[in-house]
């Protein structure tokens, strides 16, 4: 793994343009999922897919951090929160610098039906250091968020955070590199080992994939104007086919377990009829399980149609569900218990307002009786004490009354 650490005086040159032709064939199929943003609960950009030809390209996501979202800013496009302004800037710091992912070839066209109607082509460019460059973009882009409004645009852009993973493949060279900065995450979902996660999340408690869904561990690391931030790539080999996703935090972080985050995406495919359905399936599924706002963002790697995909996985989706039933099962026994003690205590409660109002009458028979109130104020400080032994009288003798 690198990581690239943004410095304010950070400067990269761009590299000179080099072509690098691919064979002509069919496009990978995109996956996306976006529940749109929800001002106070998801302040996330659009999902990023990027084809710089049919078997190279990136998916990305960009996520504003919720403690961002309390200051806004106007303008043309509306009011955003800081958090969207940031996630936003990473965006375009992202999709500015696609142009240097490889070449597409004059004759290949990218698909504008169903889900892939999403999918961008960038113009000819070379491949050089990309995660540098995405840092120095960045760099630009949050610079820029804060040029020509004065105000509170411009002390958001230097304060507001957001995460990001980006991963780019080249399926030729069976090569993913993935860039990310906070808990953004990307996997590769492979038909026999199932889901594996590339990057790692930047936390400040360290905590793996199961203890971060029941521990509050801060963000340690977060792309943001104000203060300096890492880029983190990390290049792993695969055999195709697969599926390759950037997930933002809320696509997994209500899941029972990081088993039950596969199971959903295993299982919204086995039942889907094309890629376009598999990902409307997905989209529910996250949407139920989500408790703000979750982008997601993948192309399927290798595959000659959605139903070689599917058949490919179904054994995989089998040996998942095996694997998680006695958890299933114990989580079921535990659900109706929780349901049957509150159903219980709730029992308890009338009970114990039923015995009171059937006792209350005999126990209080008393206090309707008459009340004298009694009461002393002087309205004088009290006197102050006396030693033992002071005065003039003599031991033994009394004080009159």
């Amino acid at each position: 793994m690198r990581a690239i650490r943004r410095r304010p005086e950070l400067q990269i040159a761009p590299h000179p343009a080099v072509a690098e032709p691919h064979a002509a064939r069919e496009p990978c199929p995109s996956i996306r999922v976006s529940l749109g943003h929800r001002p106070g609960l998801s302040e996330a950009a659009e999902p990023l897919l990027v084809l710089a030809s049919p078997t190279a390209g990136l998916c990305g996501v960009f996520d504003g951090l919720a403690r961002g979202g309390a200051e806004t800013a106007g303008g043309q496009a509306g009011i955003r929160s800081g958090a969207l302004v940031a996630a936003l800037a990473a965006r375009e710091a992202v999709r500015s610098r696609t142009d240097l992912l490889s070449v597409q070839p004059r004759a290949w066209h990218a698909s504008t039906e169903g889900s892939d109607r999403y999918v961008e082509q960038p113009p000819c460019g070379p491949r050089p250091d990309f995660t540098s460059e995405l840092l120095a973009a960045m760099q630009r882009k949050l610079a820029e968020g804060g040029a020509g409004n004065s105000g509170v645009k411009s002390r958001l852009t230097q304060t507001q955070p957001a995460t990001m993973a980006a991963a780019w493949f080249d399926l030729d060279a069976g090569e993913v590199t993935a860039a990310w900065a906070g808990d953004s995450r990307v996997y590769l979902l492979m038909p026999a080992s199932g889901l594996r996660q590339v990057t790692t999340d930047d936390l400040q408690t360290g905590a793996d994939a199961l203890q971060s869904l029941t521990e509050d561990s801060p963000v340690s690391n977060s792309i943001s104007a104000g203060t300096d931030f890492t880029i983190h790539e990390r290049q792993v080999n695969f055999d195709a086919p697969a599926v390759l996703l950037a997930a933002s935090e809320g696509c997994f972080s209500r899941a029972a377990t990081p088993l039950h985050f596969e199971i959903m995406l295993l299982s919204s495919m086995n039942g889907a009829l094309s890629w376009q359905d598999w990902q409307e399936r997905l989209q529910a599924a996250i949407e139920d399980l989500a408790d703000g706002g979750a982008t997601l963002a993948g192309f399927a790697l290798g595959w000659r149609d959605f139903s070689e995909c599917r058949e490919a996985y179904a054994p995989r989706l089998r040996r998942c569900a095996d694997q998680a039933r006695d958890y299933d099962a114990r989580a079921t026994q535990v659900s109706r218990l929780r349901q049957n003690l509150e159903s219980a205590a709730a029992g308890l409660a009338t009970a114990r307002q039923q015995l009171w109002d059937e006792y209350r009458a005999s126990y209080e028979s008393l206090l309707s009786t008459g009340v004298r109130d009694v009461s002393r104020g002087t309205g004088r400080p009290p006197a102050a004490p006396v030693a033992a032994g002071a005065g003039s009288q003599s031991a033994g003798s009394e004080s009159p009354p």
